[in-house]
């Protein structure tokens, strides 16, 4: 039986792959727009990586940086973002951006910080792989790093 956070992270993670195809599939990003949100995505993972290293390391400060790091990026999506042209999917992308933010601000309430980080970056992942394919029609391989 899956768990509430197991099912919810499943559909957000499939959903946010929709949202990145509605994107591609309306072609509301511009060429450069695309661009612009595949580096902001980057950006974010690569945050949530360091995030997740410092906390390793125990070094907290370097950690608490990297997770409002997180949150800017965040924070510039959700209010850069034109959320309704995407369709419906644009909603569920909107509520991707409001977890990733949620999550970030408590990480470090919940017993399991770094199982947070990699839950996210697993969250994060296929919607960052999603936005390269459709970049141009799907001949850029996937560069993100997996941890």
């Amino acid at each position: 039986m899956m768990t509430d956070q197991t099912e919810f992270r499943g559909s957000m993670a499939a959903l946010g792959v929709r949202a990145a195809n509605a994107y591609a599939m309306a072609q509301h990003a511009t060429v450069g727009g695309r661009e612009i949100l595949l580096a902001l995505h980057r950006g974010l993972y690569d945050a949530l990586v360091a995030a997740k290293f410092a906390y390793e390391k125990g070094a907290l400060d370097k950690m608490c940086l990297y997770a409002q790091r997180v949150m800017r990026i965040v924070l510039a999506l959700k209010g850069n973002l034109k959320f309704e042209l995407a369709g419906p999917d644009g909603r569920v992308l909107a509520r991707f951006y409001d977890f990733l933010l949620t999550r970030s601000m408590k990480i470090l309430r919940h017993p399991d910080p770094a199982g947070q980080f990699q839950s996210m970056l697993d969250m994060l992942r296929p919607f960052i792989e999603r936005l390269i394919a459709t970049g141009d029609g799907g001949a850029v391989r996937p560069t993100v790093r997996r941890t």
